[in-house]
């Protein structure tokens, strides 16, 4: 081979290397390096679940299947960067506490607060935001709901300890977050991002760039949020709060949990729960049913999703539906683009799209001497009480995904069309270098040097569609719903079973818990759960 052309495939490659980089660039700066770690606790465990290699669909499968072991020895096998410590740690701390392991529920739920609490600090006061930085590259500071969630949790794991102090502290805790967070984090969602101007005025000169019709491009942003779709205060959180103080003598702020849960599940009897009559004690029951939905990544592509969206004449599109890509025109250099098209992204959530196994869950009591006895075939006698929904908590999910799905969209317009011109206008320099050196040559070999810039250029432009992601991390260890209620009854011992029942009151499920004693005056709280998809 001649040394002109061995000079010009070194040329290339190199022209190919640094198009290549465009590539790196574009799925690296969404998502920056971070020491991988696992728990620094899992080798001093208290319990005997021996870590698993963490494997994704394994670990799901588990978890669908209500193995909470099996999911929490994954969780403990999983590598992860520091940006994702709080989403593993609440994953495993409620995990552990609905595989009935509470001492280590306890210490996880502990650790993962105080994180919580400093990340969520920052993420309140952050008033500007680089619309370029993709979320996922941010530390997960936890959803607004989990916040209160990993506190109601911990308390629950302090009572089935014994530990009624502990479980008041968590109580508290929720109390100072309602005082301190809540009502900030209102304000915050609701409040329009102030981005960077100059990446605004780049976007603008990017579309135009495109040909880009933007009011039909922002008539696809999914709907504002407002006021309605804030998350404000947990019905759970409140009922077991309602029930620790008054086991804890504290008849005057559960008058208050019980004046919040009405406003928040106005169905659910919790003025009734307050109210024992004389002489008698109150058996309760929690009952968790199913695990909680998953949001998801909404993507479209301009110009196949996008109607009427381009502005420009000189503009063409090929292809149809979501594969349709705009064809520029050529630069003044005569240098011709490879067509391509733009991805935008949003998180999603269908709870319609959730099935329910059961309809409802009752509870049966048996050696109950009050009205409303029934007689089985085994000849006990045992009084049935249908426990009422106190918290739907994929309503939670679906409040937290309106109220960031229209400003994450705003962001990925940005993002997305800075990085595109970015490609474009690096793809564009590549090939017009290329066409000069050459523009005295038409070997064979020239012309296929030419061809392998083309393609690398195409690559890096297609490869900003695939670093635009949308942020759906969400902890996927909660319930779907929270059961409540219960019966006043004689001091004395009890074995109760809960069943969760479907829509033909057959049995799915069920759970015994024999020899629970009931004190005069007092309630208490018996917890179970059915955590199956």
């Amino acid at each position: 081979m001649k040394r002109a052309e061995c000079s010009s495939i070194k040329y290339v490659l190199r022209i190919g290397i640094a198009a290549a980089c465009i590539c790196v660039f574009a799925s690296c700066a969404s998502a920056p390096k971070g020491d991988a770690e696992a728990l620094i606790h899992t080798d001093s465990r208290p319990h005997a679940v021996k870590k698993k290699k963490y494997n994704e669909a394994r670990f799901y499968k588990a978890l669908d299947d209500g193995d909470f072991e099996s999911a929490t020895a994954f969780l403990l096998g999983q590598k992860i960067t520091n940006r994702e410590r709080i989403r593993q740690y609440l994953d495993l701390a409620f995990a552990e506490h609905f595989g009935k392991v509470y001492d280590s529920s306890i210490e996880v739920c502990n650790k993962v607060d105080a994180l919580m609490e400093d990340a969520v600090t920052k993420s309140v006061t952050r008033t500007v935001l680089s619309a370029t930085l993709n979320e996922n590259a941010s530390e997960y500071s936890g959803r607004v709901y989990e916040y209160l969630y990993v506190n109601l949790f911990n308390a629950l794991n302090y009572y089935h300890r014994g530990d009624m102090e502990g479980a008041l502290v968590e109580i508290r805790k929720i109390g100072n977050k309602q005082r301190e967070y809540i009502a900030k984090y209102g304000k915050a969602v609701l409040a329009k991002d102030a981005p960077q101007k100059r990446e605004i005025t780049d976007a603008d000169y990017a579309a135009a760039m495109f040909g880009i019709n933007m009011p039909a491009l922002i008539a696809k942003s999914p709907p504002q949020a407002t006021k309605d779709d804030v998350f404000r205060d947990s019905a759970a959180s409140r009922y077991v709060s309602m029930l620790f103080r008054l086991m804890n003598g504290d008849a005057d702020d559960a008058r208050i949990d019980a004046d919040v849960i009405a406003m928040l599940s106005p169905r659910f009897p919790a003025a009734q729960m307050l109210a024992i009559p004389e002489g008698k004690g109150r058996l309760d029951v929690l009952a968790f049913y199913g695990l909680i939905g998953r949001r998801y990544e909404q993507s479209f592509y301009f110009p196949g999703d996008v109607v009427n969206g381009l502005a420009g004449l000189n503009f063409s599109v090929i292809g149809i539906g979501s594969s349709a890509m705009i064809v520029m025109p050529p630069f003044p250099n005569g240098v011709v683009i490879p067509a391509f098209r733009l991805k935008f992204v949003y998180p999603a959530f269908d709870a319609s799209s959730i099935r329910q196994h059961i309809a409802g869950v009752r509870i049966l009591v048996s050696d109950v001497n009050a009205s409303g006895i029934l007689t089985e075939g085994k000849g006990e006698a045992a009084a049935v009480c249908d426990l009422s929904l106190l918290e739907d908590f994929n309503d939670a999910v679906d409040k937290d995904v309106r109220t960031h799905a229209a400003k994450a969209f705003a962001r990925s317009v940005v993002r997305s069309l800075l990085k595109k011109s970015a490609a474009v206008t690096a793809g564009e320099a590549t090939l017009a270098a290329l066409a000069d050196k050459n523009s005295n040559k038409k070997s064979f070999a020239d012309a296929l040097l030419y061809e392998l810039a083309y393609l690398s250029v195409s690559a890096a432009i297609d490869a900003v569609d695939a670093a635009e992601t949308a942020d759906v991390r969400q902890s996927v260890c909660l319930p779907a719903r929270a059961y409540a209620g219960g019966c006043a009854v004689d001091p004395g011992s009890y074995d109760v079973t809960v069943q969760y029942v479907d829509a033909s009151s057959n049995i799915v499920f069920q759970e015994r818990f024999a020899s629970v004693k009931v004190e005069s005056g007092v309630p208490v709280l018996i917890e179970s759960s059915y955590m199956k998809k």
